[in-house]
Formats: C-alpha cells, structure tokens, sequence
C-alpha cells in the first residue's frame, strides 16, 4: 500500500516559536530594506537594502520548510482540520495583502500630486514587495497551532 506524501514524518511544521521567529525576522528584514530606501544616502542605503533583501530571502526560506507539509501537501494528504486551517490562513494572508495594496495606492495617489519623492517611492515598492511575497507564509507561520 503507497502511502500519501509526508505520511513518514513525524510532524508537519517546525513548532510555532520557531515559525514565530522566523515569521518577525521575516518583517524586520522587510523594514530595514524600507527603511535603508528612506532613511539612508548613498553606500549605507544600498547596504542595508542588500541586507534587508538577502535576510528576507533566507527567511522567506526558513518559513516555507518550517511550514512546507502544511502548506505544499495536496488536500488528500492532509488530515482535515489541517485543510481547513490552512484556507483560512490563506484567506486572512490574502485580506491583509488587499490592504497593504490599498495603503500603499492610497499613499501613491496622495503623494502623485506633489511629487513623490524615490526614496519613499522605493520604500512603498519594498512594504509591497515584501508583503506579496512574504503575507500568506508569516501568517501560516504565526496561526498555525502546534502539532498537538
């Protein structure tokens, strides 16, 4: 008898202290290329934007094997209470992008008519950005319970 992919280990995700960890490394590293955009000239913006960026593809990758048999598994090898946790996960991860994508339209079309300056027009695409790729695995990585 085959058995469902993942059916051989012993637990879904990383505990949720660790998932956490990585989930708010994962938002600071979004800040600090932000705010390396806005609040630094020169050397130290591009600096602490590389390092921003660099942290965030590390972490990116930390939350997604902390939570990767919860959220790459078909929703046959999963039990159901899992299935259903991760749809609503998705969902609250999806409602939170709409609003970034609102707060950040909002600032752009009230920043257009005096001219936006670049450093806030490249710390608004950083906040998009990393909330686009980063929203639907920090809050798998934050609300998902523990293996009980």
């Amino acid at each position: 008898m085959t058995q469902p992919p993942g059916a051989g280990i012993a637990e879904p995700m990383a505990p949720r202290s660790r998932r956490t960890l990585f989930a708010y490394g994962y938002v600071a590293a979004v800040a600090v290329a932000a705010a390396g955009a806005v609040g630094l000239r020169g050397t130290g913006s591009a600096v602490a934007q590389l390092a921003g960026f660099v942290a965030m593809a590390v972490l990116w990758f930390l939350m997604r094997r902390a939570t990767r048999l919860v959220v790459d598994l078909p929703d046959e090898a999963l039990a159901d209470r899992y299935v259903r946790l991760r749809d609503k996960t998705y969902l609250l991860a999806y409602q939170l992008l709409a609003v970034v994508a609102l707060a950040v339209s909002v600032v752009l079309f009230l920043g257009s008519r005096g001219g936006l300056s670049e450093p806030v027009a490249t710390g608004l695409a950083w906040a998009a950005f990393g909330s686009a790729l980063g929203l639907p695995l920090i809050v798998a990585s934050v609300s998902l319970p523990d293996e009980s």
